[in-house]
Order: C-alpha cells, then structure tokens, then sequence
C-alpha cells in the first residue's frame, strides 16, 4: 500500500506540473523539462548521503521524514497563481526531490529487512505489482480529477461573471476599447474583449483545479503517514 501510494504521489505531481505549465503558460515541453529535472537530479547527490544516514536510523524514521518533505511539498505548490512559471516551482521540487529520495531508499531497506530468502521472488512480483499499479491509478485519477475539477471551477466562476453585470460590462469597455484600434470596427473589438474574458475564466479555473490536484496529493501523502504507523521491526 505504501510503496502503491508513493507511485501515486509522484506519477501525480509529475503530471500537474506539466499540465499546468502547457495549459495555462503555453509553455513547450522543453521548457516544461527544465524544472521536472529538478526533481531527478538531487536525488542523485544525496542518494548516498541517505543511504548513510540509514546505517544509523531507524529505516521508518527516515520514512517518514520523506513523507513529510513530500506533503510539504505539495502543500507549497498550492500557493499557485497564474503567474507562477518554472522558477516559481524549483523550491518545491527540491524540496520533493529529497523527500523521494529518503522515501523510497527508506522503504526499500525496511522491506528487504523482512524479506526472507523464499520469498524473494514473491517480494519481486508484489513489488512490481505495486509499482505499476500506483502508476496507472496516479495517471488516471489525477487526469480525471482535474479535468471534473477544472469544469466545477469553470462553472462556479461563471456564476460571477454574469452578462450585463456593471463589473462585466465595464471589463468589457475597457478591454474594447484597448482593442479597437486593432480590430475590425467596435463589434469586433467587443466580440475579441469577450473572448478574452472568457480566456481569463479558463485560466484561472486551471489554476484552481491544478491547486485541487495538489491537495489531493497531499491527502494520499497523510493516508500514508497514517500507515506508517502500522510498521513494525522486522522479526529477529
């Protein structure tokens, strides 16, 4: 459960990021590269810093410490605004990076402690199970999610944005008449002023709905802190 969880969180992550980047900066995959490597290359550097570290700690010590720097993770990514571009998200990537890295090493000494030799296989089996399980549920929940969230924050806005209210109208005015002497007459530059309105709307239901995927990561990081607390010592 544990190790389906961890695949969850991270294949989660790694989608949002990406989504929100492409959908809301219209950013290229290129650029999108440029902060998910953040995620990848720390873990590298202090990989054997951990390994280290688990010569002297209890392996669900440093586990939950992992989890944690997860959660905490997520929970920086759902000060998200509009404005945020790939520098804005380095933090908590950094952030994330160390904590997978502790997670997962942790995790994997903690099994290996239990593993006995005929199970090896067994272990082998489960372990790939997992993995790919937490994968495709990660994939397929987090897209799903966002896209009901992102049609719920898309009508929930709109409630406020009613046609003829003085607000929308004078939004509508201003943004016109920037526009007019780039349009076809007035009725073009009000038909491209709505356009525009209703881009900002899409956008920042986007927005929304990516922070709404961030909390819901940071949901399944408490379930596992939760089961964390059902680890016990390997036998002797």
């Amino acid at each position: 459960m544990i190790l389906t969880l961890f695949r969850f969180v991270i294949l989660s992550t790694s989608y949002l990021i990406p989504n929100y980047l492409t959908t809301v900066q219209n950013l290229r995959s290129l650029q999108v590269g440029e902060v998910l490597v953040w995620i990848a290359v720390p873990q590298f550097l202090i990989s054997p810093l951990i390994a280290k570290v688990l010569t002297h700690i209890n392996p669900r010590i440093v586990l939950a410490f992992g989890v944690a720097l997860v959660g905490v993770a997520c929970m920086m990514a759902t000060n998200l605004t509009s404005d945020w571009q790939t520098d804005d998200f380095l933090p908590s990537q950094i952030l994330q990076a160390v904590g997978q890295s502790s997670l997962l090493i942790a995790m994997l000494l903690f099994f290996v402690r239990h593993l006995r030799p005929a199970d090896a296989l067994t272990f082998g089996a489960v372990l790939q199970t997992a993995r790919l399980f937490g994968a495709e549920l990660g994939n397929g929940f987090m897209q799903t999610f966002v896209r009901v969230s992102e049609q719920r924050q898309s009508y929930l806005l709109g409630l406020h944005v009613q046609s003829g209210g003085g607000m929308v109208t004078h939004r509508l005015a201003e943004v016109a008449s920037a526009l007019v002497g780039r349009s076809v007459g007035e009725a073009d530059a009000s038909a491209r002023s709505a356009d525009l309105l209703a881009q900002s709307v899409r956008v920042q239901a986007n927005v929304l709905a990516t922070i709404d995927g961030f909390y819901a990561v940071a949901f399944a990081v408490l379930v596992m802190l939760c089961t964390l607390t059902l680890l016990r010592e390997p036998p002797e």
